[in-house]
């Protein structure tokens, strides 16, 4: 069955891919090819996993997925019809086949253009974050039988920070949430520049190096395939506007995404190398098969098993919220922190997919709903990303939704949703803002941002080399 589910997704992702337009961002066709990633994952290792897919695992899977593309069709098919309608009004002209974009990306401006030594001051105060945040973390890991290895502090501190049981402190934990900011508002104007006004400087990149180490110094892999889904996408996204959402474009841009995935498996692979215990054997070729297939395995299990009962309502999907209340306003409230282990032949895991959350409190039936909604809340979204023409001003809402972008990327695996529902992301949104504001906004940093005339001098000088 999992060999049928296997062709039958292909088939989705052409529709998917045909239905949007030849869109490349559309989330119908981006869940869908997790899907194929992760149940290719399993064919290639069947040696390993021996062991098959019931009917109703496929069934779920296959309308979960059309259930998305429902919501993201109505989506756009609203977006369409309002910019129909404006059109018809405005007796426009100019039409573009091709897209939903109706005006020249390029507007009247110059690029943002930031001093040297200011990029570098900032890179400096996130590789600092850094430091504090690992030696913190280490200092930590001596107490639970680190050897006084550094490389061992992630190995010995991994299960005590899953438990609650470390915490680096709130006033760290928002400077690491600032120096997040800080890297991918840099890459924003870095892909803006580039894109939009025809300027390029790497040294704009420096910030999001910077913060690699941030993520080095705790002991979670998810922050690093988070900053490779915030890159892609934000660098996807302007590339798709260089070209006015042509199509034309698409195969550079798989591309680049095929580049990113084989960096995610590379960083997966040296970390898990690195929170193996001294005298632990780290064998990657089970272990990444595990991270990318494992989830459809359990999602079958979880299907054809009784389910155990909910001690809260909501208590998977509303999971953050809890959390919310429990840290922010001294509630009390008790669930669990991690899923059911299951096993097969020769391992075990406890990833389900995002599909397995919503069946969990809801219901089979109810989950499809959830899954329209989430559709058409991305389908939306994404419409109006496309239809942004001031991209200077819109430097916040693009890196929120890029950060909102990772869940999708992650469905086949995982629901980590809860990892951007929580008050961090609020203090995202206002770092953000404030960045955008000082910057951008604020005519009186001449010290941090060049003069206009430099810049366009500067501009004008690279396109003739």
């Amino acid at each position: 069955m999992i060999y049928i589910l296997f062709i039958f997704l292909i088939i989705m992702a052409i529709v998917a891919y045909l239905c949007n337009g030849k869109e490349i961002l559309s989330i119908w066709f981006i869940t869908t090819v997790m899907f194929i990633i992760s149940v290719g994952t399993v064919i290639a290792n069947m040696q390993y996993f021996k062991t098959d897919i019931s009917v109703i695992t496929f069934a779920v899977i296959l309308i979960s997925l059309f259930s998305i593309g429902i919501g993201e069709m109505i989506a756009m098919s609203m977006i369409y019809s309002n910019q129909r309608q404006y059109r018809i009004g405005a007796q426009s002209e100019h039409l573009n086949s091709d897209s939903l974009v109706f005006e020249n990306i390029r507007d009247a401006g110059n690029p943002i253009i930031i001093k040297a030594s200011t990029i570098v001051l900032i890179s400096i105060f996130i590789f600092s974050v850094a430091f504090i945040q690992f030696y913190k973390l280490y200092k930590f890991s001596l107490t639970l039988g680190n050897p006084g290895l550094p490389f061992l502090t992630a190995a010995y501190t991994r299960n005590a920070i899953l438990n609650g049981e470390y915490s680096g402190g709130r006033l760290l934990g928002w400077a690491s949430t600032f120096s997040g900011c800080v890297a991918y508002f840099f890459t924003y104007l870095f892909f803006m520049n580039r894109y939009i006004y025809c300027f390029k400087n790497y040294l704009y990149l420096l910030p999001m190096g910077a913060y690699f180490f941030t993520c080095f110094s705790s002991t979670a892999r998810t922050g690093f395939i988070q900053i490779i889904a915030v890159f892609l996408v934000i660098m996807l996204v302007f590339k798709k506007a260089d070209c006015d959402w042509s199509w034309r474009n698409n195969r550079t841009i798989i591309k680049d995404a095929m580049i990113a995935l084989v960096a995610f498996f590379v960083i997966f692979g040296f970390l898990g190398q690195m929170g193996a215990k001294q005298g632990e054997i780290y064998d990657w070729r089970y272990k990444i098969p595990i991270y990318s297939g494992a989830s459809i395995i359990g999602f079958d299990y979880f299907l054809t098993h009784p389910k155990s009962s909910n001690m809260l309502f909501g208590q998977e999907t509303l999971k953050w919220f809890y959390e919310i209340l429990n840290s922010e306003l001294g509630f009390r409230f008790q669930y669990e922190n991690f899923k059911p282990f299951f096993s097969w032949g020769y391992g075990e895991s406890n990833i389900y997919s995002a599909l397995r959350d919503p069946i969990q409190d809801y219901g089979i039936l109810p989950s499809f709903i959830l899954q329209c909604l989430i559709g058409f809340f991305y389908g939306l979204w994404i419409q109006k990303i496309k239809s942004i023409k001031n991209w200077i001003d819109k430097s916040t809402y693009l890196i929120m939704f890029a950060l909102f972008m990772y869940p999708i990327f992650m469905y086949s695996i995982a629901n980590v949703f809860s990892s951007i529902l929580k008050m961090a992301t609020i203090m995202q949104f206002v770092f953000l803002y404030l960045l955008k504001r000082y910057f951008i906004t604020l005519p009186s940093n001449k010290c941090l941002l060049q003069s206009h005339e430099l810049a366009n001098q500067d501009v004008c000088n690279r396109n003739l080399k």
